[in-house]
């Protein structure tokens, strides 16, 4: 039995506010949404992560902040806005603690085994061509219901889902010198 997590975090810049953490199970290629909610502090965030991986073969995990370890407006980023990508580069004001938080969680994931990505939800729905979040969802045979939480909590299921893209080939990635971010490849329109 071939069993894989898939985790997304929308990460916050402060450990008040909301993190959103979601994980998609691939069990025997059937794909189920297992977590969806917020978290505030690395240390929840970690042990969420450690129970999530237990008994599982392969672990990726999508953050949704740079991961750097410059504070600089990287060549990836500038790629990111070339291509009609809205990403926000870690030397504005309000990126730069996330950029510090996101780059030291990176290497705590690291050093416990996990595989990391940077991703960016919003382009992530962008790139895959679909109109609408439940209808990328619908790709990977998953419903949207209302109580699936607030816009932190949807963007850490689009970071998931580019998680799996990565794995599962239909991911494509953004890179420059000093970076890589994951988006998908069109799923819909094509």
């Amino acid at each position: 039995m071939r069993k894989a997590i898939y985790i997304g975090i929308d990460l916050a810049a402060s450990e008040k506010r909301c993190t959103g953490l979601a994980a998609l199970m691939d069990e025997n290629d059937r794909l189920s949404l297992i977590v969806a909610k917020c978290v505030y502090s690395d240390a929840e965030i970690l042990s969420e992560v450690e129970k999530l991986c237990r008994s599982v073969d392969r672990t990726i995990i999508a953050i949704d902040a740079p991961i750097t370890a410059e504070v600089k407006f990287r060549e990836v980023d500038k790629k990111m806005i070339s291509l009609g990508f809205r990403v926000m580069p870690p030397t504005f004001k309000h990126m730069r603690n996330l950029t510090i938080r996101g780059t030291k969680l990176a290497l705590k994931l690291v050093e416990r085994g996990v595989e990391v990505i940077e991703t960016h939800p919003r382009s992530v729905l962008q790139s895959s061509g679909c109109n609408s979040f439940s209808e990328l969802l619908r790709c990977f045979g998953l419903e949207f219901t209302l109580g699936i939480g607030n816009r932190h909590v949807i963007d850490a299921i689009l970071a998931a889902i580019a998680a799996l893209c990565y794995a599962k080939g239909c991911g494509e990635s953004v890179e420059a010198v000093d970076g890589t971010i994951w988006i998908l490849k069109r799923m819909c329109g094509a």
